[in-house]
Parts: structure tokens; sequence; C-alpha cells
């Protein structure tokens, strides 16, 4: 799978978010059947980058993770910086993806 999409296992977990390679990376979303959510930065597959990571209850803690496992916690300020660079970076793979589709377009052409 490339590009965008939804996968759903049959425990009840959920991802939403980009794909490469059939691997998540990119943001995604990432939920438990317990209701545990992990929304950021995902790599070859694994959590990757920033990230926020929130409980069932709605509180919620944002860090960054390395390689599938969270690396460090930053200060609940930090969200407003999170969340403008997962505006960038959802703007910056839109502008891929269309730069890609005009390319493989061009080429068929």
């Amino acid at each position: 799978m490339q590009g965008k999409g939804v996968y759903t296992w049959n425990d009840g977990r959920r991802y939403e978010g980009n794909y490469y390679s059939d691997k998540k990376h990119g943001f995604g979303i990432y939920k438990w059947a317990d209701g545990r959510v992990y929304e950021g930065m995902w790599m070859d597959g694994k959590q990757h980058g920033k990230g926020k990571y929130i409980l069932p209850d709605g509180t919620f803690k944002i860090g960054r993770w390395a390689d599938g496992k969270r690396v460090e916690w930053f200060e609940d300020d930090n969200e407003i910086n999170f969340v403008h660079e997962i505006e960038e970076l959802e703007i910056l793979t839109k502008k891929k993806e269309q730069e890609k589709e005009q390319s493989s377009f061009a080429d068929k052409n």
C-alpha cells in the first residue's frame, strides 16, 4: 500500500494514516482496542518522531519515539508546536504525492 489508508484488525485495533511500501510511514493515528491512541509520526512501520499518546480518559502526553520505543516525554505546551509540525508535514506529503502523480502521468504520455 502507498499513500493514505485505513486498516482495522479483528481485535479492534485500527490505523489510519500514511503508508509507504506497505508499512506505516509518515503521519498516522493508531488506536488500540482498549481505547488508547497514538497520533504521530511513523517510519518503516514503527512509531518514530514526535507523537501524542492519549489514554481512554482523554489525558495525554506528547513525546518522542525512535524505532518503535518512546525516548522521552515533553511538557504539554509543546503540543502547539507539535500540531504545527504535523500540519506542515501533511502539506509536504500532499505536495510530494501530487508531484509523484504528475511525474507518473508525464511518463505515461
